[in-house]
């Protein structure tokens, strides 16, 4: 139901992207998605990238990786969201590169992370 619900989405609006990666027993691995307001966003303020991630705190125990920002008036906005099965190099080399192409490969100046 889940993938099922990002594909809807993207045919209704192909704006909103996703991507996901599944392991060899069809069990989710990595998803992140970012929908058109998300990219728009990091088109325009998207210099200055915080990234931090939280695990064990949702009901299948992934990690939940936002990437987030600050518009003109201050106020906090996200650039896309993921869920990662752990936080091995890999998984995070992933979530970096789908993050980039998600972004049209523009690059921020800045990540800040813990």
């Amino acid at each position: 139901m889940f993938v099922e619900n990002f594909r809807r989405k993207h045919e209704i609006n192909n704006s909103f992207y996703y991507d996901l990666q599944v392991d060899d027993e069809g069990r989710l691995k990595y998803v992140f998605w970012a929908d058109g307001l998300c990219r728009k966003n990091y088109s325009l303020f998207g210099g200055v990238v915080s990234f931090d991630t939280t695990y064990d705190t949702n009901k299948y125990c992934m990690v939940f990786a936002p990437f987030n920002g600050i518009n003109r008036y201050q106020h906090s906005i996200t650039f896309g969201v993921a869920l990662l099965a752990n936080e091995k190099a890999e998984s995070f080399e992933w979530l970096f590169e789908t993050f980039l192409k998600s972004m049209g490969g523009h690059k921020p100046i800045v990540i800040i992370t813990n």
